[in-house]
């Protein structure tokens, strides 16, 4: 069985995350796919600590992290309740818990 991650998917299709995503949960319902979590998180901490170690320039801050975060449950939200979500009031509504 092949890996291959949301970005990689957004570069060879030529679409935004959103849309790789979307797609990703539509073919996993239909028994197509077996999805695999984790693996961003790991090189996030990967690149972090070759970041601390001087090897390397970090590949994220905390900010596009917690927007990345942010927009992942922005997606599942629009695909349970099959609408689109205007990230400006769903920060503001996380802001409000």
């Amino acid at each position: 069985m092949g890996n291959i991650s949301v970005s990689e998917l957004c570069q060879i299709f030529d679409v935004s995350e959103m849309t790789i995503r979307r797609d990703l949960n539509d073919l996993k319902k239909q028994g197509h796919l077996q999805r695999r979590y984790g693996g961003g998180d790991y090189g996030v901490v990967r690149s972090f600590f070759a970041a601390q170690r001087g090897e390397a320039d970090a590949l994220t801050n905390a900010r596009e992290s917690l927007e990345s975060h942010l927009m992942d449950f922005a997606t599942e939200e629009s695909r349970m309740k099959d609408t689109v979500v205007d990230m400006a009031d769903f920060r503001q509504r996380e802001k409000e818990l």
